[in-house]
């Protein structure tokens, strides 16, 4: 269950951002992403639903309720999580810039190992619906950071699809 998009994942630099005391909005609570790269954020995750959107689509959050989430479009020829999860693979947080994504296990340790997330605090816990790979990504700070979380997207749509995905354009 190895991700190639992960195999190169860089270490994130500084301190992990603090995350409220609450699982439930699981959110940061510093460390925020300037208005640009927010802005540059929401287009690469349109630009890459657009360039895969015979795979995936974005509809209501299964797990947010207000907000957008890239979705599979056959969640039956997907992963068994996607089953889980409603299809749904990511979203962006838009009061703070964090995401949600489910990760294979091997690519979820990479994850939480190289600092750029962590598991959400109700992961795994079969009364909410959440799989244990269920990770908060951290806000991108700066483009470099944008970039690493474009191959996040990648690998999280790629596990959950079970398909090959285009590049970010």
């Amino acid at each position: 269950e190895d991700s190639v998009n992960l195999r190169d994942l860089p270490l994130r630099q500084g301190s992990r951002p603090r995350i409220g005391a609450h699982p439930v909005p699981h959110r940061q609570l510093d460390q925020f992403a300037e208005e640009n790269i927010r802005q540059q954020l929401d287009q690469m995750f349109n630009s890459f639903v657009a360039a895969n959107s015979k795979h995936i689509y974005f509809t209501k959050s299964f797990y947010e309720k207000r907000n957008d989430a890239v979705t599979l479009i056959e969640v039956e020829s997907g992963h068994a999580l996607a089953k889980i999860s409603h299809g749904e693979i990511a979203h962006i947080h838009p009061a703070d810039g964090s995401m949600h994504m489910i990760f294979s296990p091997s690519d979820a340790k990479q994850v939480i190992e190289k600092g750029w997330g962590e598991r959400h605090p109700l992961a795994g816990v079969p009364k909410f619906d959440l799989p244990d790979t269920y990770l908060m990504i951290y806000t991108p700070r700066n483009s470099q950071e944008l970039a690493v979380v474009a191959q996040l997207l990648r690998a999280a749509v790629e596990h959950l699809c079970v398909c090959d995905c285009a590049s970010i354009r």
